[in-house]
C-alpha cells in the first residue's frame, strides 16, 4: 500500500498547523519529518496518525477540537479577532493543559457561523 507523502506546507494545512510549528517539532524531536535525498522535509501517513493520535478530545461527546488556525479558516474569521474575543471574554477558547494551545469546540463554531 503506498504511502501519501506532503510537503511541509501541505502537512500544515492538513493538521492546522503553522509550517515553523512543524519544523520546530522536527528540530525538538517531538515529530521528526521524513527527509528526501536533498534533506527537504516530508510527511507520511505514519505521521498523520501521531498527530491525530496527540489531538485533544472531549471526554463527554468524543469530538474533536479545532485548533485556532483551522477555526478561523472555518469561520471566516482572523486570528487576531479570535484571540481578541478569548481576552475579552467573548469567544472564550479551550486550551491544553501541556501547551496552551487555543482550541474551539463545534458548538461554538455552529455558534459562530449562525450569527454571520
Amino acid at each position: 500500500m503506498a504511502k501519501n507523502r506532503w510537503s511541509t506546507g501541505q502537512f500544515a494545512l492538513l493538521i492546522g498547523a503553522s509550517v515553523s510549528s512543524l519544523k520546530r517539532w522536527d528540530r525538538s524531536g517531538v515529530l521528526r519529518a521524513a527527509r528526501w535525498p536533498n534533506e527537504r522535509r516530508y510527511y507520511t501517513d505514519d505521521h498523520k496518525r501521531a498527530v491525530e493520535a496527540q489531538r485533544p478530545r472531549f471526554d463527554d461527546e468524543g469530538s474533536e477540537l479545532i485548533p485556532l488556525a483551522r477555526f478561523a479558516e472555518l469561520s471566516g474569521m482572523s486570528v487576531t479577532t479570535l484571540r481578541r474575543w478569548d481576552r475579552s471574554g467573548k469567544l472564550v477558547a479551550v486550551r491544553s493543559v501541556s501547551s496552551k494551545r487555543m482550541y474551539y469546540t463545534k458548538d461554538q463554531l455552529r455558534t459562530v457561523k449562525s450569527e454571520r
